[in-house]
């Protein structure tokens, strides 16, 4: 049985895109990012993150076209350094079975006041032999 894999970045594509990163004073805009338009199940992705008291609260959801046999999320915290984006928080990963729809949050992790983060989604699902996934991230925030 062949088994069939898809997964897009549209940075790979349009590389362009990933170029609009850029600092403005009220913190950092992050790139653009889809999932392949010729997917047959993966529909959406999204994923954001608030911070206060020096604690960051940063969640995910992922949305198939229908009930698949698996449908998951997994959220990396990631801080800016001056030179580039680091990942500095691995969240499990949550998957559900014949779902449409899976949520995802970690709440109170440490955050170094001064500093911007962004979250980083990974989203798949499979659904008989094909798999699709696709990588969100989030507008980005300083740490008041």
């Amino acid at each position: 049985m062949k088994r069939i894999v898809r997964h897009w970045w549209i940075g790979s594509v349009v590389p362009a895109l990933m170029a609009l990163v850029f600092a403005t004073g009220a913190g950092f805009v992050t790139p653009m990012t889809a999932f392949d338009p010729n997917f047959d199940y993966l529909d959406q992705g999204f994923c954001a993150l608030s911070a206060s008291n020096n604690k960051i609260r940063m969640y995910g959801e992922t949305y198939a076209t229908r009930r698949v046999d698996a449908i998951g999320v997994r959220l990396v915290l990631q801080r800016w350094t001056e030179t580039g984006w680091i990942d500095v928080y691995y969240g499990t990963k949550k998957e559900e079975k014949n779902f449409d729809y899976v949520y995802q949050s970690h709440e109170d992790i440490p955050a170094l006041k001064g500093h911007t983060y962004r979250v980083k989604a990974e989203h798949w699902i499979r659904e008989g032999t094909v798999s699709e996934s696709g990588v969100r991230y989030s507008p980005s925030i300083t740490v008041p």
